[in-house]
């Protein structure tokens, strides 16, 4: 055959090149977009996890100072009205040598200032005294470290009172820590001391502001934390010495503004009232979890229970769906019940299948009632912003014990017998009441069962496995015998090295 013209060669050689340049276009751009995502990954690796070490506290505040600068937000403060000290007492505090004295001397005029704020927002705030107490955890495995101080609402906090603490004591003054690493989105205020910080205040600054760094991190195998990802994690850092303030606010774990006085200067006490109460006054997570306390409270006539040395905190703990509260109802001293509460629609729509399981159900329960704890109340705010259930008695974690394990078995066995299985039967949602019974909590997965024994065998293997023990090949066989015999001291044995690791 003849070859093909000249010409038809060279359009064919031509549109041969355009495709190739094509495809060489198309894999610039897919190498781009893949580049892009890389990038995208490894943002949110380190929002997850941290960078691999943190700076020095002198270069994070020098880079802070320096940022804040060039964007403006390093500013003196300017104000008309009250200074909190008169120049005589402002010029006493210099006598102090120690860090605790200095302290201690000036809790009274923080303390004022924390109650105006609370009196101006109608919401109980608090001023904790935390600096011998180390709950603020390292992300990298380190050592905890613990602020001097904390502004927060009375259910964020645990009483804890040492003996440096009972030497420090005086009118009001309160000690303790947060009362869980998973309520840190609501430790608004963390107030931080030296002597003096001279000339040279980044090293201050900067011990500072790695609070609301460890403060902002999402650790892993985390729940029931809020991220930054909405934007809405602030943290409000007060660095104090004898001569002044500097107030910084940090969004995540970055200093965006900084005001700094002396106690001298007139507007000061303005400006720290302002400082308390201002993250109360946001869309932030803080404000949402106090005005659901504060509604909630309101609407089903509870009060929450003030930490002290016999009760150290109404915080409960903490699931995939909410919070759980010790509140009294009516007043302080009544009898006491546990608010759980959740935030948004999917936290909302678990703690109302839960009240709607127990309304379901619980006639039906009989001798299992005993078995069970007991859901009185439920509210839910019209735009579904949060929900709660009124729960009793008040029961702490179960203790790892024969007797304790024993009485949940016993439970659980009744809840079958009366026709239900729990669903979720792990140690996490069974509570040890001062009556030394355990109540199975957590309703949202008890269900009508068909087969009684099966779904007895199911719960227990479950229960016996939130131990981080494995089921033996004869549990089933031995779970069953019991059931039919009513006789647990078999099925027990298989969970006794439950309670003899603790020996």
């Amino acid at each position: 055959a003849a070859p093909p013209p000249h010409g038809a060669m060279h359009s064919e050689f031509a549109q041969v090149k355009e495709s190739l340049g094509k495809i060489e276009a198309t894999l610039v751009e897919q190498r781009s977009e893949m580049v892009q995502q890389r990038s995208e990954i490894s943002h949110i690796e380190q929002l997850l996890t941290g960078p691999k070490s943190s700076p020095t506290p002198s270069t994070l505040g020098r880079t802070a100072v320096q940022v804040l600068e060039a964007s403006q937000n390093w500013i003196r403060l300017q104000g008309t009205g009250d200074a909190v000290l008169q120049h005589q007492v402002a010029a006493g505090l210099a006598a102090f040598r120690t860090e605790r004295s200095l302290v201690q001397a000036f809790t009274p005029h923080l303390q004022r200032l924390v109650q105006r704020a609370s009196d101006a927002l109608g919401i109980p705030l608090v001023l904790v005294n935390t600096e011998t107490h180390a709950y603020f955890k390292d992300p990298h495995g380190g050592a905890a470290s613990a602020p001097d101080m904390l502004v927060t609402h009375p259910a964020f906090y645990r009483w804890k009172c040492g003996n440096d603490d009972a030497n420090f004591s005086g009118p009001g003054y309160l000690f303790g820590e947060g009362a869980s690493w998973c309520l840190r989105d609501c430790w608004e205020v963390i107030i931080e001391w030296k002597t003096s910080m001279g000339s040279d205040h980044c090293g201050a600054l900067g011990e500072a502001i790695e609070y609301a760094r460890r403060k902002s991190y999402v650790f892993k195998n985390e729940e029931n934390v809020a991220a930054d990802v909405q934007g809405r994690q602030f943290t409000r850092l007060m660095l104090c010495d004898h001569k002044g303030f500097h107030l910084v606010l940090c969004h995540g774990g970055q200093a965006v503004r900084c005001v700094f006085g002396e106690w001298i200067d007139p507007g000061s006490v303005q400006a720290l009232v302002d400082f308390f109460s201002r993250g109360f006054q946001t869309e932030s997570l803080n404000r949402a979890w106090v005005d659901a306390i504060k509604l909630l409270c309101g609407q089903l006539n509870l009060v929450v229970i003030d930490p002290c040395q016999q009760e150290p905190s109404c915080f409960l703990g903490s699931g995939g769906c909410g919070r759980v509260f010790r509140v009294c109802e009516g007043f302080q001293g009544g009898e006491q019940c546990a608010l759980k509460v959740g935030l948004g629609d999917v936290a909302c729509s678990q703690i109302r299948e839960e009240w709607s399981k127990y309304e379901e159900f619980s006639s039906d329960f009989g001798d299992a009632r005993e078995a069970v704890i007991s859901v009185s109340k439920h509210f839910e705010a019209s735009d579904r912003t949060f929900a709660a259930i009124l729960v009793k008695p008040v029961g702490q974690p179960l203790p790892a014990t024969k007797k304790c394990i024993s009485s949940a078995l016993e439970g659980l066995m009744k809840l079958s017998r009366a026709g239900f299985g729990h669903g979720d039967a792990r140690r996490d949602n069974v509570v040890w009441t001062r009556d030394e019974c355990c109540k199975w909590l957590d309703l949202r997965t008890i269900y009508r069962a068909e087969d009684i024994e099966e779904s007895f065998v199911q719960d227990a293997a479950t229960f016996l496995q939130s131990f981080d023990v494995n089921p033996p090949l004869e549990f089933d066989v031995t779970a069953r015998s019991s059931f039919s015999g009513e006789n647990l001291e078999d099925l027990l044995k298989m969970f006794s090295s439950i309670w003899k690791r603790k020996k």
